[in-house]
């Protein structure tokens, strides 16, 4: 009980504090809008942790769930030019609200190359303070 507390406040955290700055349209979304969370922004040697929204303009459907954004934390690695995701959650509404569809922490996937020209590389400059 107290461990899905911790969650519910921090996923309400992460949406009333994060500032989203909406990412340049010229990325390979379509009918997508990005936004990152410069603020939450941490360094730890050469990985950077970064939070990001993706805001769709018509309902996404993965499997059984539908929603309109999701939110995910990813980290990056500057010096190898890797990214993977540690956690995401899928949302009803547009920027994160409405009722919380599915959340995952604790990803363990493996590092994927940075494409260049896709939303993931902007991502990475941001996050390696590169842009």
């Amino acid at each position: 009980m107290k461990k899905l507390t911790l969650l519910l406040l921090l996923l309400i955290s992460t949406n009333v504090l994060a500032e989203w700055v909406k990412l340049d349209d010229g990325h390979d979304a379509k009918n997508i809008t990005v936004y990152v969370d410069r603020q939450s922004i941490l360094k730890e040697e050469n990985k950077v942790q970064m939070w990001s929204l993706y805001d769709h303009k018509t309902a996404f459907t993965i499997g059984n769930k539908v929603f309109l954004s999701a939110k995910k934390d990813g980290e990056y690695d500057c010096e190898k030019a890797t990214a993977r995701e540690i956690e995401h959650s899928l949302y009803s509404e547009n920027m994160g609200a409405g009722k919380l569809i599915f959340s995952q922490n604790n990803i363990k996937t493996e590092s994927i190359p940075i494409v260049p020209k896709t939303i993931k590389e902007t991502l990475f400059k941001i996050a390696c303070g590169k842009q």
